[in-house]
């Protein structure tokens, strides 16, 4: 409660401080540049740091250009929320004329936003092409926004010249935009400055992790030559680190060509570091790769059966689906694991029935799989069945079903957690209050539990407990 007394006062400071600034401070928010701390998040490191947290809104579909804000646990900060909301809706169109302003929420917090139109973003060629060389350079990225949206042939000298940029993300989005474009005399200049292979400490070669994908994609989409250069690297995938090799599967994979579906085959049943990496390619040419793998369901090897068990598990043929069934009477455990993952997501409305059947098989993870296949139809008929599972001998066996009583997030199925809690191990105890926190989010069952494991005399459950709700 301390914390959250200083976090209160703390916050009531940075109220009087938003009502009296001259707002100096957030112009230079606004004009300032946005640092990216990764692909998710966005901070900018100036005024309003203090409970400010930047999440990631989309661009194309927000149309925020810059932002910053707050995010609030409304049980604790609702009034003082609303108070910051009516400030900056007042302010700030009065103070920044001609910007938008977004507020955007969630449902459990709350993130007041501000945002200002994107100069830079138009149809027409010839003010694309002044505002390429603006000094600011999220105007230029806008730009080669625009260059994206609406290419043009006269854009493309521009856009080449943008490859020299002193913002990185710039030079990102001029690859992009010279995909546009589909001329395919820039495929040498992309060739010799950014298709560069490097070797890694493990002795694998890839190519620049923060251009590889939009790299690979813009080459793919100019012409048979620039299929012809990916594809060449794509040939050579034993020597490839996995984050290239990624990128190479999932793109080449649409394409559809024959050619690549055979690589895909050979990485995905001999290569065990490549084997996911290839499944998501082998998924964008599905019908073409059945066939293939088909007979991989009868194959001697176990770890071929279980491979091609998978794919069947994840693509969406319905031609697919009869050899799930099939799979479940596999002799090997990890054949039929995957065919439960399978029937859990396509059998709408014969998977209850096949998977409950599920339970009594002897494999461990076969029981656990179809317990976390049984959560997901979030039916309060089947909490008998998961409270029995709740006090089964096997832990993993155990915590899944206590996962699945809280996905029911049901008066009864809370109730029965909030009793169970004081019987189990301690394990058991921190997959209730996490269950709990994933599923349900409600703070009467979970404040109740997390006091008792923090009052605990068991000192391991008290840091395990704190530790959790640290995440939290």
């Amino acid at each position: 409660m301390a914390k959250y007394r200083k976090m209160l006062r703390s916050f009531k400071n940075y109220l009087d401080n938003l009502s009296s600034l001259d707002y100096a401070e957030l112009k230079d928010c606004i004009n300032s540049d946005v640092v990216w701390d990764d692909g998710y998040t966005r901070r900018n490191p100036t005024a309003y740091e203090l409970f400010a947290t930047h999440e990631h809104l989309d661009f194309a579909k927000e149309d925020i250009f810059k932002f910053s804000g707050i995010t609030l646990d409304l049980e604790a900060f609702e009034a003082s929320a609303a108070k910051v909301e009516e400030i900056w809706q007042k302010r700030l169109p009065e103070l920044f004329p001609g910007h938008e302003f977004i507020l955007y929420k969630d449902r459990h917090h709350r993130q007041v936003a501000f945002c200002r139109k994107r100069t830079g973003v138009t149809e027409n060629p010839v003010e694309i092409i002044r505002y390429l060389t603006d000094e600011h350079h999220n105007i230029r990225w806008n730009a080669l926004l625009s260059s994206t949206l609406y290419p043009d042939p006269q854009l493309v000298p521009h856009i080449l010249k943008r490859l020299d940029d002193d913002d990185i993300y710039n030079v990102l989005k001029a690859i992009i935009a010279l995909g546009a474009s589909k001329d395919e005399s820039v495929i040498p200049i992309l060739k010799e400055r950014f298709l560069l292979l490097e070797t890694g400490p493990d002795g694998k070669q890839y190519v620049n992790d923060f251009f590889a994908y939009d790299l690979f994609r813009t080459i793919l989409k100019l012409g048979d030559k620039g299929y012809s250069e990916v594809f060449g690297l794509f040939k050579n995938f034993k020597s490839l680190d996995i984050h290239t090799l990624e990128h190479l599967c999932e793109l080449l994979g649409k394409t559809g060509r024959n050619e690549v579906l055979e690589i895909l085959l050979e990485i995905y049943f001999t290569e065990p570091e490549g084997c996911e990496c290839a499944l998501t390619g082998l998924l964008s040419m599905e019908e073409d790769a059945l066939a293939e793998i088909v007979p991989k369901l009868s194959h001697p090897d176990p770890d071929m059966r279980k491979k091609a068990m998978l794919f069947m598990a994840n693509c969406y043929l319905s031609d697919a689906r009869g050899y799930l069934l099939k799979g479940l009477n596999d002799p090997i455990q990890h054949v039929r694991e995957a065919a439960v993952q399978g029937i859990g997501r396509f059998y709408s409305r014969t998977r209850k029935k096949i998977l409950t059947k599920c339970l009594d098989d002897k494999a461990i993870v076969v029981r656990v799989r179809a317990i976390e296949a049984l959560g997901t139809l979030f039916d309060p008929k089947l909490l008998p069945t998961f409270q029995m599972l709740c006090l089964d001998k096997n832990p993993r066996v155990r915590h899944e079903a206590m996962r699945a009583v809280a996905s029911l997030d049901s008066t009864e199925a809370m109730n029965f957690l909030s009793e169970l809690y004081d019987q189990v191990p301690r394990q058991d105890k921190i997959r209730i209050i996490d269950s709990l926190y994933a599923f349900t989010g409600n703070p009467t069952y979970l404040k109740q539990l997390v006091s008792k494991a923090l009052n605990s005399d068991d000192k391991r459950l008290v840091q395990e407990a704190t530790e959790l709700m640290e995440m939290m």
